[in-house]
């Protein structure tokens, strides 16, 4: 099942976009998610699909949130700084655990033997509120504060958070190889040739 074409990839977008459009498309993954959960081959190919692209997804959202919190830690938001880094190792640990049960394996039998959805649920039961708090309040804050000059300055571009984005992180919080240029891409490019087989190429973000 292919996300609406409004939460696809834009080019040429800063951090807070990122974190804005990632939000949205995690959002409506979990929505998504626990409607096509069935026996029926084809919808839990779907489900599946959903699942891996929601562990890609979680990958840059990650990384936009960290970066934003630091570019931010030196501005008048610091309150919006310092509420992204809450929840940050219960996020992460729960993270982990999705991206462990469905590394390597096909979307058809993410449930097989394990309970994929329940440890989806869990990450989702975190998630939900930060993306509430984001879109309404912590965005919208940014964007009426900075200029457009100041968040280019600040702000990564969204192509390079997404192409340094690896999808396996520490439980325990950001390292430094996560903001090393080298090292993130080299970590990213690893991450996606390890996943095999991946969603199905209709499927993927």
């Amino acid at each position: 099942m292919q996300l609406p074409m409004t939460l696809k990839r834009v080019q040429r977008e800063d951090a807070l976009d990122v974190l804005k459009s990632e939000d949205r498309a995690v959002a409506e993954i979990f929505r998504l998610f626990f409607t096509t959960r069935a026996s029926a081959v084809s919808e839990r190919e779907q489900h599946g699909n959903l699942g891996k692209q929601l562990i890609r997804r979680m990958g840059v959202r990650e990384a936009a949130r960290d970066h934003l919190s630091e570019a931010l830690a030196a501005t008048p938001l610091l309150e919006v700084s310092a509420r992204l880094l809450v929840n940050t190792t219960s996020r992460r640990q729960a993270l982990d655990q999705v991206e462990a049960m469905s590394r390597g394996i096909q979307g058809i039998y993410l449930n097989t033997h394990q309970d994929f959805d329940g440890a989806v649920a869990a990450l989702r039961d975190i998630v939900q509120p930060e993306i509430k708090w984001e879109l309404d309040e912590a965005i919208p804050l940014v964007e009426s504060t900075l200029s457009v000059e100041q968040r280019a300055q600040m702000f990564r571009s969204a192509r390079y958070l997404r192409k340094h984005a690896p999808t396996r992180l520490d439980p325990l919080g950001p390292k430094w190889y996560e903001h090393a240029h080298v090292f993130s891409r080299v970590l990213t490019i690893r991450d996606h040739l390890r996943d095999f087989p991946r969603a199905n190429r209709g499927h993927r973000a």
